[in-house]
């Protein structure tokens, strides 16, 4: 997948949803001239690579209404991608949360632009912002490692929440590791986009004694 015409076409993107994708590769080309949003060695690449990464994760979302966090979102990937291709779904609402001040520029720019509906953009550090809020959904890509993760996601989860995180080849030894300290319900699917990656989705996250 080469350009937002097939990526459109593998995910029968709405006329709406191809105008916003537009809108946010044509802000991410720009903003990646002088800042660094995505590896520059991945730019060709980004349909695949990012685009389609993120929409993968599309059929692994509750039913609206529901909450999302995308924890340290950096370019987007995959909260905003998701927000797009859910932006005609009502009680869909999408947090992104980056401590990165530009990154959160770039992603207001966006969601202004792209007039993306409940896209909340927020510069600072999940611990910190989210102390009384609680998400159905949390999203994280190339974040941090499970264990890591886990500590800064479960206290944001909904009693039924679910924490939805790409992982590479490294997947199972971070479960392994993660598993000492921390339970959890696991679903595993295989990434349809890198042959040695997973996506995790985990349910009922708490620390061992």
């Amino acid at each position: 997948m080469r350009d937002l015409e097939g990526f459109a076409a593998l995910h029968n993107a709405t006329d709406r949803q191809v105008e916003a994708l537009q809108v946010y590769d044509e802000e991410l080309l720009s903003t990646s001239a002088h800042t660094n949003l995505i590896a520059r060695s991945t730019l060709e690449d980004r349909w695949s690579r990012h685009y389609h990464d993120s929409a993968q994760l599309l059929p692994l979302l509750p039913k609206a209404p529901y909450r999302l966090l995308d924890l340290g979102t950096g370019a987007g990937f995959p909260g905003m991608v998701l927000r797009i291709l859910t932006m005609e779904e009502e009680g869909a609402r999408y947090t992104f949360c980056d401590s990165v001040q530009k990154k959160a520029a770039f992603l207001s720019r966006v969601a202004e632009k792209a007039q993306l509906p409940l896209a909340r953009i927020v510069p600072a550090r999940a611990e910190q912002a989210f102390r009384d809020e609680r998400f159905d959904v949390i999203t994280a890509r190339a974040v941090t490692n499970l264990t890591a993760l886990l500590s800064l996601a479960a206290p944001l989860l909904a009693t039924e929440g679910r924490l939805i995180a790409p992982k590479g080849r490294r997947a199972q030894v971070e479960l392994d590791a993660a598993s000492e300290d921390w339970s959890f319900d696991l679903e595993r699917h295989d990434s349809k986009t890198d042959a040695e990656a997973s996506i995790l989705v985990l349910r009922n996250i708490e620390a061992r004694p």
